[in-house]
């Protein structure tokens, strides 16, 4: 597992469900040269954890929503408000 995969983890351990953007936005130092390209790589990493098993979504709606594959009572997990 790489340091940011690690991180990506962390992020989701300490907030619960989140976009794929505010889990970017947690995961430090910033992967390439541009938000874009930062946010694409924690998403490769997301889709790699997932497969995994560590991480899944929320549910099938868009923008995806994610969360630890172990957080118990899914009810209560919710995904923050999109603009």
């Amino acid at each position: 597992m790489t340091d940011y995969e690690k991180k990506v983890l962390a992020a989701l351990d300490e907030h619960g469900a989140m976009l794929t953007r505010d889990v970017a936005a947690e995961v430090r130092p910033m992967f390439g040269n541009s938000n874009h390209m930062h946010s694409a790589a924690v998403r490769s990493w997301l889709l790699s954890l997932e497969k995994q098993g560590l991480v899944r979504r929320l549910d099938n709606q868009k923008p995806v929503c994610w969360l630890r594959a172990a957080t118990a009572n899914d009810g209560e997990a919710q995904c923050p408000a999109t603009p």
